[in-house]
């Protein structure tokens, strides 16, 4: 009866595994998909469809394609905190409220480090 018992729980491992290893090859669109804004629409068609292979194919190229980038991009202003977006084909902007000129060419760090600069030492 033990050695019984014992095929049976084997068995039972067995198939537990597999499943396990089944679940993850179905879901890796979604697992794929990570932070996109599309995110939860591949989940929900990996979900429903993935049983297909043509759905669990497009889940796959939807999740792993690269995403289009915005044009814009929202931006706070260091001088006065409002926030509005930028263009990114505008070099030089002019915030609508404080007036301020900043250099939309600069990456964030730079930026930060030039407002940094120009502030004065903390005393």
């Amino acid at each position: 009866m033990d050695e019984f018992l014992d095929g049976i729980s084997i068995i039972l491992v067995v198939r537990i595994i597999l499943a396990l290893i089944g679940l993850t090859i179905y879901f890796i669109p979604s697992f794929l998909s990570g932070y996109r804004r599309d995110a939860n629409k591949i989940f929900v068609v990996n979900l429903l469809l993935g049983w297909t292979i043509i759905g669990w194919v497009v889940a796959m190229v939807w999740a792993v394609s690269p995403t289009k980038h915005n044009k814009y991009y929202n931006y706070i202003c260091p001088k006065c905190g409002y926030k509005h977006q930028l263009d990114h084909k505008v070099k030089l902007y002019v915030c609508p409220r404080c007036h301020e000129k900043y250099d939309n060419t600069l990456s964030r760090i730079q930026r930060r480090v030039r407002i940094l600069a120009e502030s004065k030492p903390w005393i």
